[in-house]
């Protein structure tokens, strides 16, 4: 008896090849819809992704270079000295992250007090992938003629590298995060 494998792979892919620090939020929740919509691949590059480019993690087909570096913190509006938490963005913001990545940023901007702007969350693609995102194939990195670099999409927020702590081990402290693997996410405590 004869089998036939139908392999389903993206038509085209976004290539996340360049560092993007954020900016407005609607063009990039709208590509990663779009790129579910065309069955896109998002791939991201050993490149650091701040911000409002982290909503590119939602897209289904997205994955990650262990090398990449991507920046999360609470969105905010008004100026950097009386800056304000947008509850509602966060919350729009969290809905798009994995169920533990959310609550990693969650824990994050509590224990940060809230601040707008707020400092980063620092995590790499391994990180992520211990988090439940894919980590790019052998070769998925390299673009074909049906992918092409992904634009920035808005002005880059300046003040999305606001000061604040630094995680020089890593977001964990030393652990599992800040040598060779194995590479397993903390354990969370319930509730935010």
């Amino acid at each position: 008896m004869t089998a036939l494998v139908l392999l389903s792979t993206p038509a085209s892919a976004l290539d996340v090849v360049s560092n993007d620090y954020g900016g407005e939020v609607g063009p990039y929740a709208s590509r990663a819809a779009r790129a579910d919509r065309r069955n896109e691949a998002v791939r991201f590059g050993s490149v650091e992704c701040d911000s409002s480019c982290t909503l590119l993690l939602a897209a289904r087909n997205a994955c990650v270079s262990p090398n990449s570096v991507f920046g999360f913190h609470a969105p905010w509006y008004g100026t950097p000295q009386h800056g304000v938490l947008d509850p509602r963005m966060t919350q729009m913001f969290a809905n798009s992250y994995k169920p533990a990545l959310r609550k990693l940023f969650y824990d994050h901007i509590r224990n940060t007090g809230g601040q707008a702007p707020g400092p980063l969350l620092k995590l790499t693609g391994l990180q992520l992938a211990s988090l439940g995102y894919r980590l790019c194939g052998q070769g998925e990195m390299i673009a074909s003629r049906s992918s092409r670099p992904a634009a920035h999409f808005g002005p880059v927020n300046p003040h999305a590298m606001a000061s604040g702590p630094r995680y020089p081990e890593g977001p964990f402290g030393p652990g599992p995060f800040s040598g060779p693997g194995p590479y397993a996410p903390p354990p969370f405590a319930s509730g935010w």
